[in-house]
């Protein structure tokens, strides 16, 4: 059960734990793939007030609905979704869980001020250098997730 040992672990470890999740707090989740979803399942452990999945595939934002997601939205739509839940305030906590700069930006944009982002997805700096020919590690799969 790799999916269990791995996945979950991420989505809770270092979503929802590092997001530091707490009761009452607005939780936008980034991305609705595995990991999405395992931190959306681990979010509502804390007791959130909303989780909103922001995913551009309609599949995946119906899967977030059925893990647990109170709220879901295209990229486009999710500063107003989230807008709309929180008095125009912002989420309390932003999870990035695809692993490019620009949901990592997303993410910046969908929290308040005092908010925290929990960017799942650590391969993303070296994903854009090996894309940009700077970086031959063979180790790094930068076509695969």
């Amino acid at each position: 059960m790799l999916y269990l040992a791995d996945i979950l672990a991420t989505g809770y470890e270092v979503g929802v734990l590092n997001g530091r999740v707490q009761p009452g707090d607005t939780v936008a989740v980034v991305g609705a793939g595995p990991i999405g979803l395992a931190t959306i399942v681990g979010a509502r452990l804390f007791s959130p007030a909303a989780i909103v999945a922001v995913d551009p595939a309609e599949s995946r934002r119906d899967w977030a609905s059925a893990f647990g997601a109170t709220a879901v939205a295209t990229p486009e739509e999710a500063r107003g979704v989230v807008a709309g839940l929180t008095d125009g305030l912002g989420a309390d906590v932003a999870v990035e869980a695809v692993g490019i700069p620009e949901t990592f930006e997303q993410c910046t944009e969908l929290i308040w001020p005092g908010g925290r982002v929990a960017n799942v997805d650590l391969r993303a700096g070296r994903r854009d250098q090996r894309a940009q020919g700077a970086h031959d590690d063979p180790g790094v799969d930068a076509g695969r997730r």
